[in-house]
């Protein structure tokens, strides 16, 4: 995906480049597929002034795009209107854009497919090394949580000893833990699904009180009930807490709470921990919420360096946006993928079409995160050091394409 400017400064300071170096700009409208080309004469605060050398036949007012290229990149606007045409000093003044995407000119033209499932592309093998994940001083870190982070540092982490290690933590607070990894969002809890949601730790500290239901203004980073009355779009009612209270209290649970497993902004799963009360363990305080939210931290690394260190016959499927002689964009919902590669990272691909398959080594280009319950990576890469018969392949490929996009 390309990257965005939304600071006005910037959208100005840009198109006074353009002005100063006398780029040429197109205003094109979609609907009537209507262009104009012309050059920026003046910029201020609201408007952008365009002189044309063309009178049109027609000229659109709302809904324009202003597009040039500029440094090698090619931009283009948010759509915008026309605030007044100039026919004899041939002057248009147009409303300054709220936003304006760019990319790298392409020297290929990209396609998108008739039927893009019949072409598979799936990563065979990350060749760059993979990059650390958080930045943690370890020197700072209570003993016990120092000594599971320099197990997790080490050159090949034994991912089995270092969870087992964090089950031993979790034990101090409470013998009743769950860790749930998040593979069917149909069928994890309604309070997972708070969890989910809202991405922070839902706690009640003392099930005996009923204010230690609800966090009222997120103090401390931390849920309750309130939030779980506003996923369900329901009144939050005295009488009803006082009921979820006595549920608590007849399973005999004295302190209750549920930690995302956080990668990226994507909860990938849940801590579970039930504090019986006859167990003899204190109630859950905040400092523990945070103590064991750096727990949840560990084993969403576990989860980032378990797939970074799976075998190189297992392969990643993506899905295809578009493809050209020069590379590829595609799709990937592994949100692990958004730790084990960055932007520049070599990764081999395998692309199969018909009988054929080809084996090719790309450079990642560009890398946006789509956030929401899609959530996935989009990625768009280069060919590097494409061979003959794979020209030949991907020429084959875009023949059977629908249209360049």
């Amino acid at each position: 995906m390309d990257k965005e400017i939304s600071q006005k400064n910037e959208i100005i300071n840009l198109y006074n480049h353009v002005r100063i170096k006398r780029i040429g700009v197109m205003l094109q409208e979609n609907k009537n597929k209507f262009h104009l080309t012309g050059f920026v004469t003046r910029v201020d605060m609201s408007v952008v002034n365009l002189f044309f050398d063309k009178e049109p036949a027609i000229l659109p007012i709302q809904n324009v795009i202003l597009s040039f290229e500029y440094n090698k990149n090619f931009y283009y606007s948010a759509p915008t209107t026309v605030r007044l045409y100039n026919f004899q000093l041939r002057s248009i003044e147009v409303l300054i854009p709220e936003r304006i995407w760019y990319h790298p000119v392409r020297r290929y033209n990209r396609y998108s497919l008739k039927e893009p499932g019949k072409v598979k592309v799936y990563i065979k093998k990350i060749e760059t090394k993979l990059q650390e994940t958080t930045q943690v001083n370890i020197s700072e870190l209570p003993e016990n949580l120092r000594v599971i982070y320099l197990a997790l540092k080490e050159e090949n982490p034994d991912l089995k000893k270092i969870l087992g290690m964090v089950g031993e933590e979790i034990k101090r607070f409470s013998p009743q833990f769950k860790i749930n990894i998040f593979k069917n969002l149909d069928q994890i809890s309604p309070l997972e699904r708070v969890v989910y949601t809202y991405k922070k730790p839902f706690w009640i500290s003392d099930t005996e009180n009923i204010p230690n239901y609800l966090h009222i203004g997120e103090k401390f980073g931390v849920i309750g009930y309130e939030k779980y009355f506003e996923m369900i779009k329901k009144k939050m009612a005295p009488d009803i807490l006082d009921k979820i209270r006595q549920t608590y209290m007849s399973r005999g649970i004295l302190s209750y709470l549920l930690i995302p497993i956080l990668i990226g902004d994507k909860v990938m799963g849940a801590i579970e921990i039930t504090v019986p009360r006859e167990s003899g363990k204190k109630e859950l305080s905040i400092y523990d919420v945070f103590y064991i939210r750096s727990l949840a931290d560990i084993i969403a690394e576990v989860l980032v360096k378990s797939y970074a260190a799976a075998p190189e016959g297992k392969s990643e499927e993506l899905e295809l946006v578009d493809i050209s002689l020069g590379g590829i964009s595609v799709v990937n919902k592994n949100m692990y993928l958004m730790h084990t590669i960055k932007e520049n990272s070599i990764l081999k691909l395998g692309i199969q079409y018909e009988n054929t398959e080809l084996e090719v080594r790309t450079r990642v280009i560009r890398m946006n995160y789509i956030p929401g319950e899609n959530a996935g990576i989009h990625m768009a890469m280069e060919f590097v050091g494409l061979e003959e018969e794979g020209k030949q392949l991907l020429n084959k490929i875009i023949r059977e394409s629908e249209k360049a996009v």
